[in-house]
Parts: structure tokens; sequence; C-alpha cells
């Protein structure tokens, strides 16, 4: 698995550690990841 952020406009750490956290500890138990690219949609 890669974990990459979505670069359409700068981001600073403070706008965007609670997502990667959040998802860090779905990953972490097992649990589905928010904000999945859906490659067969185009995003």
């Amino acid at each position: 698995m890669t974990v990459t952020p979505h670069i359409a406009a700068i981001s600073f750490p403070e706008q965007v550690v609670d997502i990667f956290a959040e998802n860090f500890l779905r990953w972490r138990d097992g649990f589905q990841l928010q904000n999945v690219i859906d490659f067969e949609r185009g995003y």
C-alpha cells in the first residue's frame, strides 16, 4: 500500500494531520480508509 497526499493546492500539516491520523488508525486496525481514490470513477 502507498499513502500519498492529494496535491490540488498548497496544503499545510495542520490542515491534513487529522485526516492522515484517522486513516492511519483505520489502516492499523483493519478498517476501510476514508477518501480513497476510485480509479474506475476517475478520481
